[in-house]
Order: structure tokens, then C-alpha cells, then sequence
């Protein structure tokens, strides 16, 4: 399995994370944390996302690998809604994605936010859209709507 991971052909290396999930084998989280990071489709990161959490890559750090993408235009949407679960929420929409300053912030304020409320996301905290909080994590080009009552 971490020779197909080394491979150039993405379908041999998204194979690999499926087989690497069913193990459940913790020794496999270095690489599967680096395919997270290197994947830039949603098949691949979706798989790479199921591997993680079968080896025992937890929500926090699998998020502090989607932030580190944010800055990127050409990764911002896809990473953006693997950070999603940190919302009560019930959908929302979007009309663009963020300049690349407002991109920066957030890359900026989503890395504080993980610092700070790092923890309490691990005890299963999650946070309304509107919570102070979180409100300065979301672009100003969508919107998160909490959930409906």
C-alpha cells in the first residue's frame, strides 16, 4: 500500500486509501495525511477523508490540513466544506468564492479558531452560525444558515 502511494497515477493512490481505510491501521497516518493534503479533486479528498478517520486522524487535525489550502483559489470551495462540520447548521449557498486577501484572513482566523476552540470541537462542540465565535469564519460571498427549529 505506501508503494501505490508514491505513485503518479491518482486512481492507484485513491485505491490504496480505500484499502488503507478498511485496515484501521494507525501506522498509516503520516501517509494518509500527506494524500489529504495533496488531494485536489473530491473523490480524493472524500477517500483520503474516510482513511484519516479510520486510522485515527482526528477532526482537528484534519481540519488544520484544510486551512492550510485555504489561501489557494484553486483549493478554497473544496476546503472549505470539509470545515463545515464546525457549524450547527442546516445548508447555506454561496455566491463566489473570496478574493485572495479575504482567503488569507480566513486561512488566518480558521488556524486562531482551532487554536483556541481546538479542544472543545474534539468534546463534540459545535457552533451556530451566528455564535461570535465563528461568524468571522464564514466569506462574506456565503452564507451558513443555522439550523431550523
Amino acid at each position: 500500500l505506501e508503494e501505490l502511494l508514491q505513485d503518479d497515477d491518482k486512481q492507484l493512490r485513491i485505491t490504496a486509501l480505500q484499502a488503507i481505510r478498511e485496515t484501521e491501521d494507525a501506522r498509516f497516518r503520516p501517509l494518509v495525511a500527506k494524500e489529504l493534503r495533496a488531494a485536489d479533486d473530491s473523490w480524493w479528498l472524500l477517500t483520503a477523508e474516510g482513511a484519516a478517520e479510520a486510522v485515527g486522524l482526528d477532526l482537528v487535525a484534519r481540519a488544520r490540513i484544510h486551512v492550510a489550502a485555504l489561501a489557494d483559489e484553486a483549493q478554497f470551495r473544496l476546503r472549505f466544506h470539509q470545515l463545515l462540520w464546525v457549524f450547527e447548521h442546516s445548508g447555506g449557498g454561496s455566491s463566489g468564492d473570496p478574493d485572495a486577501e479575504e482567503r488569507r484572513r480566513l486561512k488566518a482566523s480558521w488556524t486562531a479558531f482551532l487554536d483556541e476552540h481546538g479542544d472543545a470541537l474534539l468534546e463534540g462542540r459545535r457552533f451556530l452560525p451566528t455564535d461570535p465565535a465563528v461568524k468571522h469564519l464564514i466569506p462574506s460571498t456565503m452564507e451558513v444558515h443555522p439550523p431550523r427549529r
